[in-house]
């Protein structure tokens, strides 16, 4: 279409153009375009090979400058419509008398940045019209592939609903989104099997879109999956797409954290969005249960069964009694589907807190030894592979009326095959221990001289450096004395830098300095690459029985919460201010997590202060 000619006496009415078409060009159609097309457009067939078409562009209402441009269209001659395979440079044009060659532009084939796969068209992306920049048999022109719901000629229609296949055979249009994979349930850390999307037609059948489509994928909770393209869960995914045609998205989740996770997914061109469930195994079950008036042995179920030689259990429990009959308390695992514990007598209520960590690399021994006088050996059972990568849990049920002598003990590794169990008097009750292999890890160990009288901190120095970022301390201590100051004999360590532990009694208190600790046993555990370990001291004032502290947020369910002090009750042990009676209900608390950033300390009697120091160890999927 020309642009209308009017007298104009200050230039030329007219404008020649001078238009050469490569002959890679893919078109049947050279088309100027006058001001991007609003100004005019003129349109004259190809032909075959290298050609040159000529131009005339009549000014009528045009300013004296205008900008030219032609396009290769591709079609039924130069008939509508058109599509574009590549443009020249758009150029500045002149009504002017001095003007007197033509305006030459140049029609050439796409650049290889904008023809990928080489059929002539540059892509969409490049300003052309080819809708599969990777499928050189995709473009505008080619013939439509009916059965397999590929939009071939770029026209945005697909299978049934192009008109092209109205005598062919063809896929029906899609509807919806729908899954061909179906529910899983992982555990954590664990790769999923395919997840499979599709388009679907509105009865189910498999339906095509006309490109390359890219799914939305929300998260509830937010990123709790990871998305993955290999079925190791080693390559992240960038973006997951359909089609083109009935090709189905495929990805890979790696569960990271436990519980329900829903996955739901949208594109656009769709009215709604599609939700798969998956059922996230925690690493980390955790619970709580009563240890009942008038009972000497409970079992806390899990919600899950597992493999005893791979887990490990913490655990605290609490009561304001002041007899080690009724208070001192033991736990195992043993079973793999129940924690289970045991004390002498059965006169007081308690409270079990536990946590079960799951892991494959674990290698756990479950022993149950009922210890001699001063130091017993016992056997185990396997020899561990690496001593310095291999730490201990305990705990002890006793009987008697005062914590005294046989109450107080600990556990070393002595040897690849032997534990010895530390007493400063008789012996007695029964200790479980766990014997946990991790490899990785690197472990020291040790034992103190004596915390002697009038004193109230221990140090131990001089120690191989660690990254505190992921070590802990656990620790158990003998002692002869009696009495009802318990505040003398129940400590707290921390790990004060990476090469020194300091141990405290009293939390303030003078008076709880009025006897020696034997020893203390202590176990300084450095964790492998990628677990995160956070030291947290939490104390509580007289009268406060529980209390919170901040950490940085930590997975819930990938996480382990405990005091480093290990003697009975678990890995409960702190220090205080109490000294009126031997109540290890002031200074035994429980952990638990409020939220990811919050952990909660609960003790049973709150008549002087308490302090502990609190190991948040998150383990990596």
């Amino acid at each position: 279409m020309a642009a209308v000619v009017s007298c104009n006496p200050t230039g030329p009415a007219v404008l020649r153009v001078h238009v050469l078409v490569d002959p890679g060009v893919a078109a049947t159609c050279v088309v100027l375009q006058v001001n991007g097309g609003p100004g005019g457009e003129q349109r004259q067939v190809r032909g075959a090979g290298a050609v040159e078409r000529d131009f005339v562009v009549e000014r009528g209402t045009l300013d004296e400058h205008i900008q030219l441009k032609a396009g290769a269209g591709v079609g039924t001659a130069c008939a509508d419509p058109l599509v574009f395979s590549v443009f020249s440079q758009e150029v500045d044009g002149a009504f002017s008398a001095s003007a007197t060659d033509p305006v030459a532009l140049h029609l050439t084939p796409p650049t290889p940045a904008a023809d990928r796969d080489g059929d002539g068209f540059a892509s969409t992306a490049n300003g052309g019209a080819d809708c599969d920049d990777a499928d050189p048999s995709v473009h505008p022109g080619a013939k439509e592939v009916c059965l397999e719901g590929i939009d071939a000629d770029c026209d945005g229609l697909v299978g049934c609903a192009d008109p092209d296949c109205a005598a062919a055979p063809c896929a029906p249009a899609a509807a919806k989104l729908a899954f061909a994979s179906g529910a899983q349930s992982l555990e954590a850390g664990q790769c999923s099997a395919p997840v499979i999307v599709r388009a679907v037609t509105s009865t189910g059948a498999v339906a095509g879109v006309p490109r390359e489509l890219p799914l939305t994928l929300q998260l509830t909770p937010t990123s709790s999956l990871g998305f993955f393209v290999d079925a190791a869960c080693t390559v992240p995914m960038d973006e997951a797409h359909l089609g083109p045609g009935t090709q189905p998205a495929q990805f890979h989740v790696q569960a990271l954290t436990g519980g329900s996770d829903a996955l739901q997914v949208s594109a656009d061109g769709f009215a709604s969005s599609i939700t798969q469930s998956f059922a996230v195994k925690p690493m980390v079950m955790k619970g709580s249960c009563p240890f009942p008036l008038y009972e000497t042995q409970v079992s806390c179920p899990t919600p899950l069964t597992f493999d005893p030689a791979h887990a490990l259990l913490v655990f605290q429990a609490t009561n304001a009694d002041n007899t080690p009959s009724n208070t001192n308390i033991a736990c195992s695992i043993a079973s793999g589907r129940d924690v289970t514990c045991s004390r002498d007598q059965y006169a007081v209520a308690s409270n079990i807190t536990w946590q079960v960590l799951r892991r494959a690399g674990l290698t756990v021994q479950h022993l149950q030894p009922s210890p001699g006088n001063y130091t017993s050996t016992v056997a185990l059972p396997t020899a561990v592979a690496s001593t310095a990568s291999t730490f201990l849990l305990t705990s002890t049920w006793t009987s008697g009326s005062t914590q005294g002598d046989n109450d107080f003990r600990f556990a070393q590794l002595t040897s690849p095959t032997t534990v010895a169990v530390s007493i400063s008097g008789g012996g007695g009750g029964g200790t479980s221990i766990q014997v946990v292999e991790w490899p990785g890890s690197s472990v020291t160990r040790g034992i103190t001289p004596p915390m002697y009288l009038d004193v109230d901190t221990l140090d131990v120095t001089g120690l191989p450096p660690v990254d505190l970022a992921r070590s802990f301390l656990t620790y158990g201590w003998r002692t002869l004395e009696g009495g009802p100051a318990v505040c003398n004999r129940s400590l707290r360590g921390e790990l004060t830098s990476p090469t020194s532990i300091r141990f405290h009694r009293g939390d303030g208190n003078p008076a709880c300095a009025n006897a020696p600790v034997d020893a203390i046993g202590w176990e300084r555990v450095q964790l492998p690459t990628g677990v995160r370990v956070q030291s947290l001291q939490m104390a509580l004032a007289p009268t406060f029985y529980t209390g919170t502290a901040l950490i940085a947020p930590a997975d819930p369910t990938r996480s382990l919460l405990f005091a480093g002090g290990q003697f009975t009750d678990g890995q409960a042990a702190g220090e205080g201010s109490y000294n009126l009676d031997d109540v290890l209900g002031e200074m035994h608390g429980a952990f638990t997590f409020d939220d990811r950033s919050h952990v909660r300390v609960t003790r049973a009697q709150a008549i002087g202060s308490a302090r502990w120091n609190v190991f948040a160890v998150e383990v990596p999927p």
